[in-house]
């Protein structure tokens, strides 16, 4: 297969500049348009046309960021490219980000990414400055966020994770919120702060008690990371709430971002003392302009919006126990 190692400059203090992006694209042409162009924008690119040379060389160059190209001139998702950038992830124990370029970004393209739980950051290929810009605010994000746990373990600060998770915990998300507030502030942009609440959770509790529960937290915990960008941040803020926090996530495209979301978890099933479960999540959100103070500030007024899906959610759910003579609830056991 073919191999092209691009560029050679000594590493600047900017994370996103000269940093090292493994490019995995099947179309001669196409990787060599995409090769100029993140060479054009002060990468250091080694671009694949033969995945076979791929894990050698991922040991050897030790890339950042990878970019897979997901079939040219087809509606269809090239399921092998998928996997391929999926284990790349995995491999790299989620130290490699990954973003997934096709020519249509759509339901039957998002759908499919889902299912395999490859997440969702996924480009159009007629858009290569997004391209561009992506790996550049992810990279300073997760600079950003490196540092402050660095200053935060230096400080001798409090525990930085949840002990049942793995996850960050509600201190540091809110540190992580007040950074990239005033990165944006100063640069500009936008950001989303969004609290998921576990549906349901007290009852689980009560029916089959504390160690199954975490058990489902846990398994949520899996799923939402799945589902969710490489640029987002997770953390658990309360006993069955996830707080997120997205950078660079306008107000109008976080709908659709979560409706993703949602739908990736909702596929996931979960067992329970042999009992087949199947949990659902309320989302309440804060975005970046529209909101602005101190992280406390935006984080009160994610959990405000979140009380007022969940009430909306209750209303639904008698509305529809009324007319079909049922239950409402929120999870499902199955046989």
């Amino acid at each position: 297969g073919g191999m092209r190692l691009v560029g050679t400059r000594r590493r600047a203090k900017d994370p996103a500049k000269n940093a090292r992006v493994l490019l995995i694209e099947p179309e001669p042409t196409e990787l060599d348009r995409l090769s100029a162009l993140l060479r054009a924008a002060h990468f250091r690119v080694v671009a694949l046309d033969n995945p076979d040379a791929l894990w050698p060389l991922a040991r050897l160059f030790k890339p950042e960021i990878g970019v897979v190209g997901l079939g040219v001139g087809t509606s269809e998702v090239n399921l092998e490219a998928l996997r391929l950038g999926r284990r790349l992830a995995r491999r790299s124990r989620g130290t490699v980000p990954v973003f997934y370029l096709s020519d249509t970004v759509g339901p039957v393209v998002l759908e499919s990414i889902l299912e395999a739980g490859a997440g969702t950051d996924v480009l159009s290929r007629g858009a290569p400055e997004e391209l561009v810009c992506r790996i550049r605010g992810l990279l300073r994000f997760k600079a950003a966020v490196a540092e402050a746990e660095r200053a935060a373990i230096a400080a001798k600060s409090p525990m930085l994770h949840d002990e049942v998770t793995g996850l960050y915990n509600r201190r540091f998300l809110l540190e992580l919120v007040g950074a990239e507030t005033r990165r944006a502030e100063r640069y500009g942009g936008h950001f989303a702060v969004v609290i998921a609440e576990l549906d349901d959770f007290s009852d689980v509790h009560a029916r089959f008690g504390g160690d199954v529960s975490d058990r489902l937290t846990l398994h949520a915990a899996m799923v939402l990371k799945q589902s969710l960008r490489d640029a987002d941040v997770l953390a658990r803020v309360g006993r069955f709430h996830f707080g997120m926090l997205m950078s660079g996530m306008a107000a109008e495209d976080l709908p659709a971002a979560l409706d993703r979301v949602r739908r990736r978890f909702a596929q996931a099933r979960f067992d329970l003392e042999g009992v087949a479960v199947r949990a659902s999540l309320t989302f309440g959100a804060a975005t970046f302009p529209d909101v602005v103070g101190p992280a406390q500030q935006i984080f009160a007024r994610a959990i405000q919006a979140l009380d007022r899906g969940r009430e909306e959610q209750r209303h639904a759910a008698l509305q529809r126990a009324a007319i079909d003579g049922g239950v409402g609830g929120c999870w499902v056991a199955e046989e």
